[in-house]
């Protein structure tokens, strides 16, 4: 007796990716039914098209479709089954990074020891180890970008911060970024009042080599846990204009500032300088940069 075999296979640009296959009991003709499951949200996948219904003796098409889905590593589990059939899986697997020429820049400030590494996006990492040197910049794609971010050497931040958050609030402002915990948790500090032996009231960043012909959006985030005063922080923005925004880090799971539709000056720079905001009420006059993120309009 030689059982029938039904066999699910997954062929993209006519090469097989992966095969399962289900074993008879007997010798009857199976009708397959398929079911899908995302193995992350245990529902049916938002990304993956299964059929309800398989022919046995062709390859099974699928249909996917990334829109809208978070970066990173994604999988779902396709079942079969057919009566008089033993069950049969499936696993597959999807990777989602960003485009080749999605020039966005993704900056972590924070400690040397919680700098954000890897897939999905690049991360440009400026801690207390390198914070005075000018760093070329690359996009999250991993190119260069052409720009540099500068920070002052006289107006720079006093040291880095680990107690900020690592879980941003569900559906937030903050969760939309989909920043990592080691982004998140930490961040470069300044104070107007002596802390740690120094005072560093204004913080200085350059942000040079822009394109003349496009805008920026520039998105700042920071977080520090555990405080019952208001830590706010300004940050004056100027390039071809003039703007401001502020930000709470105090116990901060969801808020994000901003500053959008910036254009560089004629040297082609964009100037950030940082400092306490006027409603901040600690007594060292703590404020804080975590990440920011440059978003190119144009160009």
């Amino acid at each position: 007796f030689q059982p029938d075999e039904l066999t699910l296979e997954v062929v993209e640009d006519g090469t097989t990716q992966g095969t399962t296959t289900i074993v008879a009991s007997d010798l009857s003709t199976a009708t397959v039914d398929l079911v899908a499951i995302d193995n992350d949200t245990l529902a049916a996948p938002t990304w993956l098209d299964v059929p309800a219904t398989w022919t046995t003796g062709v390859p099974l098409a699928l249909d996917v479709d990334a829109s809208g889905l978070e970066l990173g590593a994604h999988s779902a589990t396709i079942t079969a089954f057919a009566a008089g059939y033993e069950d049969g899986t499936l696993e597959l697997s999807l990777t989602v990074t960003p485009s080749a020429t999605n020039d966005t820049v993704l900056v972590d400030f924070g400690s040397p020891t919680l700098q954000t590494t890897g897939a999905p996006r690049y991360w440009n990492n400026v801690h207390t180890s390198n914070m005075t040197t000018p760093l070329a910049l690359n996009t999250v794609a991993g190119v260069p970008s052409g720009i540099t971010l500068t920070v002052n050497s006289s107006l720079r931040f006093n040291g880095a911060n680990t107690n900020g958050t690592t879980v941003a609030t569900p559906g937030s402002d903050l969760a939309a970024l989909q920043y990592p915990a080691t982004a998140m948790q930490d961040s470069l500090f300044g104070n107007d009042v002596e802390f740690s032996g120094g005072t560093y009231p204004v913080a200085r960043i350059v942000l040079s080599g822009l394109d003349p012909t496009a805008r920026y959006d520039l998105i700042f985030v920071a977080s520090r846990m555990s405080v019952t005063d208001v830590r706010t922080a300004d940050h004056l923005v100027i390039g071809d204009s003039v703007a401001m925004d502020t930000l709470d880090a105090s116990n901060n799971q969801s808020n994000v500032a901003g500053v959008l539709d910036m254009g560089p000056n004629a040297s082609n720079e964009i100037m950030i300088t940082i400092d306490k905001g006027a409603t901040n009420t600690n007594s060292y006059g703590f404020y804080y940069l975590g990440t920011l993120e440059i978003r190119k309009n144009g160009g």
